[in-house]
């Protein structure tokens, strides 16, 4: 039973993320986009694992610096100026961690015949530019109506 509760806290606390946090919401519709982009870029194992770890690794910060904002409120209400250090510090890090992960989309996509492999699927499949234009347009719809609203927990 502890075992599931552990779960069920880790869930609230994604859950509190997606809710709560725009830029969570923007990172998972970045990976969504990067990872569907490198399913018809041709990506193999490797390249979808790296992806992975990167967009882990993103999302992680993010949730960290969410935990270090809220603790830090909990703790100083009032304005502080070491807890405005540790909150832009927490961001740095948000910010570290996506700057690195455009870089390693970047190194993957432009290594071998991703484009080439991208475009041809676009070319050989007529439907999937509809399709990116409907998912960007349901992942601006979730980043700007997807968070809290009044009389939300």
């Amino acid at each position: 039973m502890k075992l599931i509760q552990s779960f069920r806290y880790a869930f609230a606390g994604l859950w509190y993320c997606i809710r709560r946090e725009r830029n969570f919401r923007i990172h998972l519709c970045a990976a969504a986009l990067v990872l569907l982009t490198g399913y018809f870029a041709g990506f193999d194992g490797r390249d979808f694992a790296t992806l992975l770890v990167t967009i882990s690794l993103v999302l992680f910060a993010e949730i960290a610096n969410t935990a270090i904002e809220r603790t830090v409120d909990l703790f100083s209400p009032e304005y502080n100026l070491v807890a405005k250090y540790a909150k832009d510090l927490a961001a740095g890090a948000v910010l570290v961690c996506a700057l690195l992960s455009i870089g390693t989309a970047c190194a993957l996509f432009l290594s071998g015949d991703s484009w080439g492999t991208l475009w041809n699927s676009f070319g050989q499949l007529p439907w999937l530019a509809p399709v990116y234009a409907v998912l960007l347009l349901l992942c601006v719809l979730f980043i700007v109506f997807g968070g809290k609203r009044d009389g939300d927990w």
